[in-house]
Protein backbone atom coordinates (compact mmCIF):
# COMPACT_ATOMS: atom_id res chain seq x y z
CA UNK A 1 0.00 0.00 0.00
CA UNK A 2 3.01 2.27 0.47
CA UNK A 3 3.60 2.25 -3.27
CA UNK A 4 -0.05 3.12 -3.89
CA UNK A 5 0.19 6.20 -1.68
CA UNK A 6 3.24 7.35 -3.64
CA UNK A 7 1.25 6.97 -6.86
CA UNK A 8 -1.67 8.94 -5.44
CA UNK A 9 0.61 11.89 -4.74
CA UNK A 10 0.98 12.46 -8.48
CA UNK A 11 -2.08 10.68 -9.80
CA UNK A 12 -4.28 13.68 -10.49
CA UNK A 13 -2.08 14.61 -13.46
CA UNK A 14 -1.61 11.08 -14.87
CA UNK A 15 -3.41 10.32 -18.15
CA UNK A 16 -2.13 6.77 -18.79
CA UNK A 17 -1.63 3.86 -16.43
CA UNK A 18 -0.64 0.27 -17.25
CA UNK A 19 -1.41 -2.38 -14.64
CA UNK A 20 -1.08 -5.47 -16.84
CA UNK A 21 -0.51 -8.75 -15.00
CA UNK A 22 -0.85 -7.14 -11.56
CA UNK A 23 -2.03 -10.33 -9.90
CA UNK A 24 -0.15 -10.40 -6.61
CA UNK A 25 0.18 -7.30 -4.42
CA UNK A 26 -2.46 -5.14 -6.12
CA UNK A 27 -5.93 -5.86 -4.76
CA UNK A 28 -9.37 -4.50 -5.62
CA UNK A 29 -9.40 -2.14 -2.64
CA UNK A 30 -6.34 -0.46 -4.11
CA UNK A 31 -8.22 0.29 -7.31
CA UNK A 32 -10.76 2.36 -5.41
CA UNK A 33 -7.98 4.39 -3.81
CA UNK A 34 -6.39 5.00 -7.20
CA UNK A 35 -9.44 5.69 -9.33
CA UNK A 36 -11.12 8.21 -7.06
CA UNK A 37 -8.29 10.59 -7.94
CA UNK A 38 -8.22 9.72 -11.64
CA UNK A 39 -10.26 12.54 -13.13
CA UNK A 40 -7.67 13.07 -15.88
CA UNK A 41 -7.10 9.40 -16.64
CA UNK A 42 -7.68 8.64 -20.32
CA UNK A 43 -6.01 5.26 -20.83
CA UNK A 44 -6.18 2.25 -18.50
CA UNK A 45 -4.78 -1.21 -19.24
CA UNK A 46 -5.88 -3.98 -16.88
CA UNK A 47 -5.07 -6.88 -19.20
CA UNK A 48 -4.77 -10.18 -17.35
CA UNK A 49 -5.46 -8.69 -13.90
CA UNK A 50 -7.03 -11.87 -12.62
CA UNK A 51 -7.91 -10.43 -9.22
CA UNK A 52 -10.43 -8.00 -10.68
CA UNK A 53 -14.08 -8.91 -10.20
CA UNK A 54 -17.35 -7.13 -10.89
CA UNK A 55 -16.81 -5.06 -7.75
CA UNK A 56 -13.50 -3.81 -9.13
CA UNK A 57 -15.17 -2.68 -12.34
CA UNK A 58 -17.68 -0.67 -10.35
CA UNK A 59 -14.85 1.70 -9.44
CA UNK A 60 -14.42 2.59 -13.12
CA UNK A 61 -17.51 4.78 -12.87
CA UNK A 62 -15.22 7.38 -11.32
CA UNK A 63 -13.13 7.62 -14.51
CA UNK A 64 -15.50 9.81 -16.50
CA UNK A 65 -12.83 10.98 -18.97
CA UNK A 66 -11.44 7.57 -19.85
CA UNK A 67 -11.13 6.86 -23.59
CA UNK A 68 -9.13 3.60 -23.65
CA UNK A 69 -9.90 0.52 -21.56
CA UNK A 70 -8.38 -2.94 -21.81
CA UNK A 71 -9.89 -5.58 -19.52
CA UNK A 72 -9.03 -8.60 -21.66
CA UNK A 73 -8.34 -11.88 -19.84
CA UNK A 74 -9.94 -10.66 -16.63
CA UNK A 75 -11.54 -14.02 -16.09
CA UNK A 76 -13.75 -13.17 -13.10
CA UNK A 77 -15.82 -10.50 -14.86
CA UNK A 78 -19.47 -11.38 -15.52
CA UNK A 79 -22.67 -9.64 -16.59
CA UNK A 80 -22.93 -7.38 -13.57
CA UNK A 81 -19.41 -6.07 -14.08
CA UNK A 82 -19.93 -5.13 -17.71
CA UNK A 83 -22.99 -3.11 -16.70
CA UNK A 84 -20.79 -0.44 -15.11
CA UNK A 85 -19.20 0.39 -18.47
CA UNK A 86 -22.39 2.04 -19.72
CA UNK A 87 -21.51 5.15 -17.72
CA UNK A 88 -18.19 5.67 -19.53
CA UNK A 89 -19.68 7.90 -22.20
CA UNK A 90 -16.27 9.10 -23.47
CA UNK A 91 -15.00 5.58 -24.08
CA UNK A 92 -13.56 5.10 -27.57
CA UNK A 93 -11.38 1.96 -27.29
CA UNK A 94 -12.62 -1.18 -25.51
CA UNK A 95 -10.97 -4.61 -25.39
CA UNK A 96 -12.92 -7.34 -23.60
CA UNK A 97 -11.46 -10.30 -25.46
CA UNK A 98 -10.99 -13.50 -23.45
CA UNK A 99 -12.66 -12.02 -20.43
CA UNK A 100 -13.67 -15.17 -18.60
CA UNK A 101 -11.46 -18.14 -19.33
CA UNK A 102 -8.16 -18.83 -20.97
CA UNK A 103 -9.82 -20.26 -24.08
CA UNK A 104 -12.46 -17.61 -24.60
CA UNK A 105 -15.20 -15.44 -23.19
CA UNK A 106 -17.50 -18.21 -22.09
CA UNK A 107 -18.96 -15.95 -19.40
CA UNK A 108 -19.74 -12.92 -21.54
CA UNK A 109 -22.97 -13.22 -23.46
CA UNK A 110 -25.45 -11.09 -25.39
CA UNK A 111 -26.99 -9.51 -22.31
CA UNK A 112 -23.61 -8.13 -21.25
CA UNK A 113 -22.68 -6.54 -24.55
CA UNK A 114 -26.09 -4.89 -24.72
CA UNK A 115 -24.87 -2.48 -22.08
CA UNK A 116 -22.56 -0.98 -24.72
CA UNK A 117 -25.45 0.76 -26.43
CA UNK A 118 -24.87 3.94 -24.42
CA UNK A 119 -21.16 4.80 -25.02
CA UNK A 120 -21.69 5.58 -28.68
CA UNK A 121 -18.25 7.18 -29.09
CA UNK A 122 -16.51 3.80 -29.22
CA UNK A 123 -14.14 3.63 -32.18
CA UNK A 124 -12.19 0.45 -31.34
CA UNK A 125 -13.88 -2.74 -30.14
CA UNK A 126 -12.33 -6.17 -29.66
CA UNK A 127 -14.67 -9.01 -28.66
CA UNK A 128 -12.50 -11.83 -30.02
CA UNK A 129 -12.94 -15.32 -28.57
CA UNK A 130 -16.31 -14.51 -27.06
CA UNK A 131 -17.84 -17.77 -28.14
CA UNK A 132 -21.28 -17.19 -26.62
CA UNK A 133 -21.97 -13.94 -28.45
CA UNK A 134 -24.61 -14.06 -31.19
CA UNK A 135 -26.25 -11.65 -33.63
CA UNK A 136 -28.20 -10.04 -30.78
CA UNK A 137 -24.92 -8.54 -29.61
CA UNK A 138 -24.25 -6.69 -32.83
CA UNK A 139 -27.80 -5.36 -32.90
CA UNK A 140 -26.61 -2.98 -30.20
CA UNK A 141 -23.30 -2.28 -31.88
CA UNK A 142 -25.08 -0.79 -34.90
CA UNK A 143 -25.41 2.39 -32.86
CA UNK A 144 -21.62 2.77 -32.86
CA UNK A 145 -21.46 4.81 -36.05
CA UNK A 146 -17.95 6.06 -35.19
CA UNK A 147 -16.54 2.53 -35.14
CA UNK A 148 -13.21 2.25 -36.95
CA UNK A 149 -11.91 -1.10 -35.65
CA UNK A 150 -13.81 -4.31 -34.98
CA UNK A 151 -12.44 -7.76 -34.22
CA UNK A 152 -14.77 -10.73 -33.72
CA UNK A 153 -12.22 -13.54 -34.16
CA UNK A 154 -13.66 -16.95 -33.24
CA UNK A 155 -17.14 -15.60 -32.50
CA UNK A 156 -18.52 -18.75 -34.06
CA UNK A 157 -22.19 -18.02 -33.39
CA UNK A 158 -22.53 -14.77 -35.32
CA UNK A 159 -24.04 -14.91 -38.81
CA UNK A 160 -24.74 -12.68 -41.80
CA UNK A 161 -27.18 -10.75 -39.62
CA UNK A 162 -24.25 -9.45 -37.61
CA UNK A 163 -22.53 -8.15 -40.74
CA UNK A 164 -25.75 -6.47 -41.86
CA UNK A 165 -25.60 -4.19 -38.82
CA UNK A 166 -22.18 -2.95 -39.92
CA UNK A 167 -23.50 -1.41 -43.13
CA UNK A 168 -23.95 1.89 -41.29
CA UNK A 169 -20.38 1.82 -39.97
CA UNK A 170 -18.96 3.76 -42.89
CA UNK A 171 -15.93 4.85 -40.85
CA UNK A 172 -14.79 1.27 -40.38
CA UNK A 173 -11.16 0.76 -41.42
CA UNK A 174 -10.32 -2.59 -39.79
CA UNK A 175 -12.51 -5.70 -39.73
CA UNK A 176 -11.38 -9.14 -38.61
CA UNK A 177 -14.01 -11.88 -38.71
CA UNK A 178 -11.54 -14.77 -38.87
CA UNK A 179 -13.18 -18.13 -38.14
CA UNK A 180 -16.71 -16.76 -37.96
CA UNK A 181 -17.90 -19.83 -39.79
CA UNK A 182 -21.56 -18.93 -40.19
CA UNK A 183 -20.86 -15.87 -42.32
CA UNK A 184 -21.58 -16.44 -46.01
CA UNK A 185 -21.58 -14.58 -49.32
CA UNK A 186 -24.72 -12.72 -48.34
CA UNK A 187 -22.94 -11.30 -45.31
CA UNK A 188 -20.17 -9.84 -47.45
CA UNK A 189 -22.76 -8.00 -49.53
CA UNK A 190 -23.18 -5.59 -46.61
CA UNK A 191 -19.52 -4.58 -46.79
CA UNK A 192 -19.66 -3.10 -50.28
CA UNK A 193 -20.39 0.43 -49.00
CA UNK A 194 -17.61 0.38 -46.39
CA UNK A 195 -15.18 2.04 -48.75
CA UNK A 196 -12.86 3.18 -45.94
CA UNK A 197 -11.88 -0.40 -45.13
CA UNK A 198 -8.11 -0.92 -45.25
CA UNK A 199 -7.84 -4.26 -43.45
CA UNK A 200 -10.14 -7.25 -43.96
CA UNK A 201 -9.64 -10.77 -42.65
CA UNK A 202 -12.29 -13.34 -43.59
CA UNK A 203 -10.06 -16.40 -43.34
CA UNK A 204 -11.62 -19.71 -42.24
CA UNK A 205 -15.09 -18.47 -43.22
CA UNK A 206 -15.86 -21.67 -45.06
CA UNK A 207 -19.21 -20.59 -46.52
CA UNK A 208 -17.72 -17.75 -48.54
CA UNK A 209 -17.25 -18.29 -52.27
CA UNK A 210 -16.34 -16.18 -55.27
CA UNK A 211 -19.80 -14.65 -55.22
CA UNK A 212 -18.99 -13.14 -51.86
CA UNK A 213 -15.63 -11.84 -53.04
CA UNK A 214 -17.43 -9.99 -55.84
CA UNK A 215 -18.84 -7.57 -53.24
CA UNK A 216 -15.30 -6.49 -52.32
CA UNK A 217 -14.43 -5.03 -55.72
CA UNK A 218 -15.45 -1.50 -54.66
CA UNK A 219 -13.22 -1.52 -51.57
CA UNK A 220 -10.36 0.17 -53.37
CA UNK A 221 -8.70 1.35 -50.15
CA UNK A 222 -8.00 -2.20 -49.01
CA UNK A 223 -4.34 -2.78 -48.21
CA UNK A 224 -4.61 -6.10 -46.36
CA UNK A 225 -6.86 -8.96 -47.48
CA UNK A 226 -6.84 -12.44 -45.96
CA UNK A 227 -9.13 -15.04 -47.54
CA UNK A 228 -7.08 -18.04 -46.52
CA UNK A 229 -8.92 -21.35 -45.98
CA UNK A 230 -12.01 -20.08 -47.80
CA UNK A 231 -12.02 -23.28 -49.78
CA UNK A 232 -14.98 -22.48 -52.03
CA UNK A 233 -13.19 -19.60 -53.77
CA UNK A 234 -12.14 -20.35 -57.34
CA UNK A 235 -10.09 -18.56 -59.99
CA UNK A 236 -13.12 -16.47 -60.90
CA UNK A 237 -13.29 -15.25 -57.31
CA UNK A 238 -9.82 -13.72 -57.61
CA UNK A 239 -10.91 -11.87 -60.74
CA UNK A 240 -13.01 -9.59 -58.53
CA UNK A 241 -10.00 -8.22 -56.66
CA UNK A 242 -7.89 -7.37 -59.70
CA UNK A 243 -8.68 -3.66 -59.36
CA UNK A 244 -7.78 -3.44 -55.66
CA UNK A 245 -4.47 -1.89 -56.61
CA UNK A 246 -3.69 -0.61 -53.10
CA UNK A 247 -3.32 -4.15 -51.78
CA UNK A 248 0.01 -4.76 -50.06
CA UNK A 249 -0.82 -8.05 -48.35
CA UNK A 250 -2.79 -10.94 -49.83
CA UNK A 251 -3.29 -14.38 -48.28
CA UNK A 252 -5.04 -17.09 -50.31
CA UNK A 253 -3.49 -20.14 -48.65
CA UNK A 254 -5.43 -23.39 -48.72
CA UNK A 255 -7.86 -22.06 -51.34
CA UNK A 256 -7.64 -25.40 -53.09
CA UNK A 257 -9.64 -24.42 -56.19
CA UNK A 258 -7.37 -21.49 -57.09
CA UNK A 259 -4.87 -22.31 -59.82
CA UNK A 260 -2.73 -20.66 -62.47
CA UNK A 261 -5.59 -18.74 -64.05
CA UNK A 262 -6.41 -17.22 -60.67
CA UNK A 263 -2.87 -15.89 -60.28
CA UNK A 264 -3.17 -14.21 -63.67
CA UNK A 265 -5.61 -11.73 -62.10
CA UNK A 266 -2.95 -10.57 -59.65
CA UNK A 267 -0.61 -9.08 -62.22
CA UNK A 268 -2.13 -5.59 -61.87
CA UNK A 269 -1.65 -5.60 -58.08
CA UNK A 270 1.85 -4.19 -58.30
CA UNK A 271 1.87 -2.83 -54.74
CA UNK A 272 1.70 -6.28 -53.16
CA UNK A 273 4.60 -6.90 -50.79
CA UNK A 274 3.48 -10.10 -49.09
CA UNK A 275 1.72 -12.99 -50.81
CA UNK A 276 0.83 -16.42 -49.43
CA UNK A 277 -0.28 -19.07 -51.94
CA UNK A 278 0.66 -22.12 -49.88
CA UNK A 279 -1.68 -25.07 -50.09
CA UNK A 280 -3.15 -23.99 -53.45
CA UNK A 281 -2.57 -27.39 -55.00
CA UNK A 282 -3.48 -26.45 -58.58
CA UNK A 283 -0.74 -23.84 -58.97
CA UNK A 284 2.10 -24.75 -61.34
CA UNK A 285 5.16 -23.05 -62.79
CA UNK A 286 2.87 -21.29 -65.26
CA UNK A 287 1.10 -19.51 -62.43
CA UNK A 288 4.39 -18.26 -60.99
CA UNK A 289 5.17 -16.55 -64.29
CA UNK A 290 2.29 -14.11 -63.68
CA UNK A 291 3.98 -12.97 -60.49
CA UNK A 292 6.99 -11.51 -62.28
CA UNK A 293 5.10 -8.22 -62.68
CA UNK A 294 4.79 -7.84 -58.91
CA UNK A 295 7.97 -5.82 -58.65
CA UNK A 296 7.34 -4.75 -55.04
CA UNK A 297 6.91 -8.31 -53.81
CA UNK A 298 9.20 -8.94 -50.84
CA UNK A 299 7.80 -12.05 -49.15
CA UNK A 300 6.26 -15.01 -50.97
CA UNK A 301 5.10 -18.26 -49.38
CA UNK A 302 4.64 -20.94 -52.02
CA UNK A 303 4.51 -23.65 -49.41
CA UNK A 304 3.36 -27.17 -50.08
CA UNK A 305 0.84 -29.36 -51.89
CA UNK A 306 1.19 -27.71 -55.27
CA UNK A 307 2.74 -28.58 -58.62
CA UNK A 308 5.53 -26.00 -58.59
CA UNK A 309 8.94 -27.35 -59.65
CA UNK A 310 12.50 -26.17 -59.14
CA UNK A 311 12.36 -24.65 -62.63
CA UNK A 312 9.47 -22.44 -61.59
CA UNK A 313 11.32 -21.28 -58.49
CA UNK A 314 14.43 -20.51 -60.55
CA UNK A 315 12.39 -18.50 -63.05
CA UNK A 316 10.84 -16.47 -60.25
CA UNK A 317 14.22 -15.73 -58.70
CA UNK A 318 15.55 -14.51 -62.03
CA UNK A 319 12.70 -12.06 -62.56
CA UNK A 320 11.94 -10.52 -59.16
CA UNK A 321 13.97 -9.91 -56.01
CA UNK A 322 12.04 -11.64 -53.26
CA UNK A 323 13.57 -11.20 -49.81
CA UNK A 324 11.62 -13.97 -48.13
CA UNK A 325 10.79 -17.03 -50.27
CA UNK A 326 9.32 -20.14 -48.64
CA UNK A 327 8.66 -23.32 -50.58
Amino acid sequence: MKEIKIILKYFTQIETINLQYCNTTLKEKHFLEIFKFGNNLKKLDLNNCKNITNNGLSYLQLLTNIKYLNISRCFNITNNGIEYLKLLTNLQHLNISECHSISGCYGISDNEISYLQLPTNIQHLDISNCFNITDITISYLKLLTNLQYLSTINCINITDITISYLKLSTNLQYLNINNCRNISDNGLSYLKLLTNLQYLNISHCWNISGNGISYLKLLTNLQHLDIGYCRNITDKGLSYIKLLTNLQYLDIRECKYIGDNGLSYLKLLTNIRRLDISGCKNITDIGLEYLKLLTNLQHLNIGYYNMVTDNGISYLRENISVIGLRY
